[in-house]
């Protein structure tokens, strides 16, 4: 769905002489991630909204991208299994966000900090499809590290400040990551390596 979109734009643009036919795969690859980038967004942000919290699915949703895009994890072997997966993640990201409402909040920080230690154990996860070189994992493994640490420290904060508006989307965007890259592993076979 996602790519044959982002294929017919990319043609569009080829016959308007905006973009080299060079340039095709290029600019289909972009425009795939940007699309599924807005998909996800407009997912979760009406499962927000339904749930009446939509300040929540936004804090959600960069939490999570920021993350994910450095810590990696699963990855479906199909564009349809990933739109069923992305659409599920969004809207169970929401309901979870909404029962943490009822959750003793020192729960909440603690389950985000044991994910936390998950993901800077695990990550980064490549894929077959995109394996990283030693000097790569490294470097996303150091970003993880740092965006992992200024999250905890937002969700400290919050936590202190009572602000479960902020701590509560952080705290499900890092558990989920964490399932996420623990699937991955476990998928690839590389659970060991940890």
């Amino acid at each position: 769905m996602i790519s044959k979109l982002s294929s017919k734009l990319v043609a569009t643009l080829i016959n308007q002489e905006t973009i080299d036919e060079g340039d095709r795969a290029l600019y289909e690859y972009g425009l795939f991630i940007l699309l599924s980038y807005i998909y996800f967004l407009i997912i979760t942000v009406l499962a927000g909204v339904i749930l009446h919290i939509p300040l929540q699915s936004l804090i959600f949703f960069v939490a999570f991208s920021i993350l994910r895009q450095f810590a990696g994890g699963y990855h479906a072997k199909t564009e349809g299994r990933c739109l069923v997966i992305t659409s599920s993640l969004a809207v169970s990201s929401m309901v979870i966000t909404n029962i943490f409402l009822f959750i003793n909040s020192n729960i909440i920080v603690l389950t985000a900090i044991l994910s936390s230690i998950i993901i800077v154990l695990c990550s980064p996860l490549d894929t077959a499809e995109k394996p990283l070189e030693p000097y790569e994992k490294h470097k996303y493994k150091r970003a993880t590290a740092i965006i992992i640490l200024i999250l905890l420290a937002i969700i400290i904060i919050a936590f202190i400040l009572k602000k479960d508006v902020l701590y509560f989307p952080i705290s499900v965007a890092i558990l989920f990551e964490s399932g996420l890259i623990v699937i991955g592993k476990l998928k690839n076979g590389s659970i060991s390596e940890i």
